[in-house]
């Protein structure tokens, strides 16, 4: 719900070093969160494909300023010379 999300950001915000032990220095912990986000990508594979039905405008405008930064960036580097 909207209140638990912002009853977690809200602790988040105020105990600012909590996880920051582990998000740095255990590999355990995060090749944990990897595995959990997968689990629950192959259960909830319904909502993700909901989901990327109604965003895929946004992230379609997202991507095209992206790569067009990333383009402009390259050329402006120097590298921007085009391979056929």
């Amino acid at each position: 719900t909207t209140r638990q999300l912002d009853n977690m950001a809200g602790w988040r915000t105020r105990n600012p070093n909590y996880f920051k032990y582990k998000e740095i220095n255990d590999m355990s912990w995060k090749a944990t969160c990897k595995q959990r986000s997968l689990e629950w990508r192959k259960k909830h594979k319904e909502y993700l494909k909901l989901y990327r039905d109604a965003h895929k405008k946004r992230h379609r405008d997202y991507m095209k300023d992206y790569m067009r930064g990333y383009r402009k960036k390259k050329l402006q580097e120097g590298g921007g010379e085009k391979s056929e």
